[in-house]
């Protein structure tokens, strides 16, 4: 008895040492980590089938594209049905339903190889907005009180962060201005588009105060002196040709 209790134990030594060596065999396995492209400026469609498409130097090997590495989610993270098309050097991301009015992010990568079997390295991830067909269109700002807004003719209420923006003290400033946003019911919660229309002169330039508010889209100055002070642009700041004194926002 005592010979088969130490047989036993013997051999479960012998198979704890194997597990051992064989844990110590196993090769690590680590995640892809993302190396995001440059930023990309949001962009604002009408489209609710809207295709997406990414498009690379070399052709792209269709296995190593997949649901975890092609895939489009809500503002508030949750997933959105997808599919991803590669074609050739193309990936075509398109939505199984059409997507709701709203925000969202695309991300493509990482781990995605060329058939070279050369990793790309250039992963994307940008965010765009589906916008309801009125508000995707620039509709021009006809009245300002405050805490609310008069645009294409329907009065809204705005954001905490677009209050300021939308002040009376920004009366002037946003005179005749055109804006594309985002609305959720009667509120305008992010603006996409700005376009100034009415600026100041010689004697005194005309001042918009952002109030640290922001702007998903482009800035597009159209009349001469402006300048435009703690209002964040994700998108570009564009100058219209007939514009020659006109500033950078500033904080």
């Amino acid at each position: 008895m005592t010979r088969m209790i130490r047989s036993i134990k013997n051999g479960m030594s012998l198979l704890f040492a194997c597990v051992l060596l064989l844990g110590g065999l196993a090769p690590a396995v680590s995640a892809a980590i993302p190396t995001w492209s440059e930023p990309i400026a949001p962009k604002t469609t009408t489209d609710v089938n809207k295709a997406w498409t990414v498009t690379y130097s070399d052709t792209i090997d269709a296995s190593t594209v997949t649901a975890d590495n092609v895939r489009v989610v809500t503002e508030s993270g949750a997933p959105v049905k997808t599919d991803a098309v590669v074609e050739g050097k193309t990936i075509r991301v398109v939505p199984v339903a059409s997507y709701a009015p709203g925000k969202y992010l695309l991300y493509v990568g990482p781990g995605i190889h060329s058939k070279k079997g050369e990793l790309q390295k250039a992963d994307i991830k940008f965010s765009f907005v589906v916008a309801p067909e009125s508000e995707a269109k620039p509709q021009v700002i006809q009245s300002i009180k405050e805490g609310s807004v008069q645009i294409g003719g329907q009065q809204y209420t705005v954001t905490p962060q677009l209050k300021e923006l939308f002040s009376v003290a920004n009366k002037n400033a946003l005179k005749n201005a055109s804006v594309t946003f985002t609305a959720s019911g009667s509120q305008v919660t992010e603006v996409q588009d700005l376009y100034l229309v009415n600026g100041g002169d010689q004697i005194g330039e005309q001042v918009l105060q952002g109030g640290g508010g922001k702007i998903v889209g482009n800035l597009y100055v159209e009349s001469d002196y402006y300048h435009v002070r703690n209002l964040a642009v994700q998108g570009d700041i564009l100058f219209s040709e007939i514009v020659t004194e006109a500033s950078q926002p500033t904080t």
